[in-house]
């Protein structure tokens, strides 16, 4: 879904090392994200960062869980 959305409003598709995602997404503070409708553990704000980099394909049958935004 988002990189259809880059690809769509032809962005360049963004790319980071994983160690990079790993840091963004222990920078997020659960106690912000309560007001979501969807919960999201740790996993889920890493798995959205490897989304938005490009490290993993939306559909990628090795995700845990499927995450719709």
């Amino acid at each position: 879904m988002i990189q259809g959305w880059i690809r769509e409003l032809k962005l360049e598709i963004p790319s980071a090392p994983e160690s990079e995602i790993e840091s963004l997404a222990a920078c997020v503070n659960p106690d912000r994200l309560k007001n979501n409708p969807v919960r999201l553990e740790q996993t889920d704000i890493s798995r959205i960062y490897q989304q938005l980099f490009h490290c993993i394909e939306e559909g990628d049958i090795n995700a845990n869980k499927e995450l719709r935004l």
